[in-house]
Order: structure tokens, then C-alpha cells, then sequence
């Protein structure tokens, strides 16, 4: 009869040849180690839902891939980062941090979902929450997924009554403050975008769908904008405008998507004319160029 070989000892254990649900739960324990110095097995039995058996091999396979990086408190039964911590599974980032305690904090993903355990005090810009319906959403996405036309009750800022219209979506897009369906509009034969929180009513997909990605040519036109800081600010508040959006040798370049340009450049308060370098404005467009669909 023909044994299956042991598992490797923990001492074996190569980070690029781990199975997926175990990298997932040593990663989430160098991203606690790294940004917060501390982590116990509780944190990792509550974020995947394991044994705390199975957390403590995990912190036991941890201390085996990097000896140097971790120490166990026994008083606080906690394992803290050592002095020679360095990360080995994760790159750290910050963006990826900030942008995950904004979404834990306007209630976009539940506590449980996120990897944050510490958290600082902090607030963000209030807004209006826009809601979507989760069965407008499904059905959206059945229409993307399956190539399908749907048939929705759309109210517009263009006419006073809702009405029923047929979309051909292919995408969704999101502008900084509402998600839109990117789609065919079948009544005015273009693209554009729709609200999603617009939709009052619709029916299932139905239908093959017209237009296509491809055919869209607004949203495969990639447009690259060069911005500076204002140049009527001062020195000094120029290089902190600078520093503010990364900017190298006094300009930073965005790319976007040109059925997305509106929406970039109202965010980023970009505007033509005199305006442009006005004395409240911090960023100035120097340059926009297009890009052909399918170059990158």
C-alpha cells in the first residue's frame, strides 16, 4: 500500500511553493507585523476563520520562514516584531493601507473582511451614500458577463419622467463619487454612461447585446495628462504641491480613459483659460495627449 509522503517540517517550508490559503494567512501576519509590530493567534482564528490551533502552526510556520523577524511574549501571548524584522511575503505599501482603512471606515468592506487590526483616529470628507440595489447590480453583471441587452427604466437629468430604454453594458465605471454601467445605448446609438443608482427598474438581460468593448472607442482612447503645480503659487507652496502628487522635476502624468477625462479632470479641479492659474487652484494641465486603442 502506497503511503503519501509527510508534510514538510516547517523548517522546509519555501514561501514560493505554499498553497494559497496558507500564503494568504502568513502574509496577513507580516502585514500585522509590519504596520502594527504585533499579532496573536486570536487575530488570525477571528480574520479566517481557523482553529486556533491552526493559527498557532501558522505563527509557529512564520517563526520557521523567518526566525529573526519574530519574538513570543509570553506575559502579553503575543509575537511582536523583532528588531531584524524585515517583510518577506508582502512589498509594503501605503496606498494600499490608507486605501483599505477608508474603505473599512465608509463601511465599503465589514471589520472581518479587512486585514486592519489598530486603527488611528481619522476622518474623511462626508458625502451622501448612493445606493445601488444588489439585484440591479446581479443583474448588470449578467449583462457584461453574457454579452446580453437589458431593458431598464432610467431616470435622467435630461427629462422629466423616467422612461424605459434598452443598454447594452460592457463595463462599470467609477468617477470618484457614483458607479456607473458603461453601455450601448440603443435609443441614441452611442456610448455612455449610466447611474446605476438611476436604475428604478429592469428586466431580466435579454437579447444579444450591441455594441462592444472594442466598438467603444472612447473608452479604449487612453489620454495622458502632464500636470505641474500652479505657478501662481508661491516656491514653497509649489513644492508641496509637488511632493503632495509625486511629482519628478516639477510634473506628474496621469492616464486615464477618455470617456473617464471629464470625471478625472473635475476631481482634479483642471479647467481651461485664465481660470487655469487662478490663485485658489493647485494643479495646471501642461499637456494631454491621446493614445491610439490597443498601444500602450
Amino acid at each position: 500500500m502506497n503511503r503519501r509522503p509527510p508534510p514538510p517540517a516547517v523548517t522546509e517550508l519555501d514561501p514560493d511553493g505554499l498553497r494559497l490559503s496558507l500564503r494568504e494567512r502568513l502574509e496577513f501576519i507580516e502585514l500585522r507585523l509590519y504596520w502594527e509590530g504585533r499579532i496573536n493567534r486570536g487575530d488570525i482564528a477571528a480574520r479566517f476563520g481557523v482553529t486556533l490551533q491552526v493559527a498557532t502552526a501558522d505563527l509557529n510556520r512564520y517563526q520557521a520562514l523567518a526566525p529573526a523577524a519574530i519574538e513570543y511574549d509570553r506575559n502579553a501571548k503575543a509575537y511582536y516584531a523583532a528588531a531584524g524584522f524585515e517583510p518577506r511575503l508582502i512589498r509594503p505599501d501605503a496606498q494600499g493601507w490608507l486605501m483599505q482603512l477608508q474603505a473599512l471606515g465608509s463601511g465599503l468592506i465589514a471589520p472581518a473582511q479587512g486585514w486592519l487590526g489598530w486603527q488611528p483616529e481619522w476622518a474623511t470628507h462626508a458625502q451622501p451614500q448612493r445606493l445601488v440595489a444588489a439585484a440591479t447590480l446581479r443583474q448588470v453583471l449578467v449583462a457584461i458577463r453574457e454579452r446580453r441587452a437589458l431593458h431598464v427604466c432610467y431616470q435622467s437629468m435630461s427629462r422629466p419622467e423616467p422612461h424605459w430604454r434598452w443598454l447594452s453594458p460592457h463595463a462599470l465605471a467609477h468617477d470618484g463619487w457614483r458607479w456607473h454601467a458603461r453601455a450601448y445605448c440603443h435609443e441614441h446609438g452611442d456610448y455612455r454612461d449610466f447611474v446605476l443608482a438611476r436604475f428604478l427598474d429592469l428586466e431580466a438581460p435579454a437579447g444579444d447585446a450591441q455594441g462592444s468593448a472594442p466598438e467603444d472607442i472612447d473608452w479604449q482612447t487612453r489620454v495622458r495628462l502632464r500636470i505641474a503645480a500652479n505657478p501662481a503659487l508661491s516656491e514653497a507652496q509649489r513644492r508641496i504641491i509637488e511632493l503632495d502628487y509625486g511629482m519628478t522635476n516639477g510634473s506628474a502624468e496621469i492616464i486615464c480613459r477618455r470617456s473617464m477625462l471629464y470625471y478625472t479632470r473635475r476631481q482634479l479641479g483642471l479647467v481651461e483659460g485664465e481660470a487655469a492659474v487662478a490663485a485658489d487652484r493647485q494643479l495646471i494641465l501642461l499637456e494631454a495627449s491621446e493614445e491610439a486603442p490597443g498601444t500602450s
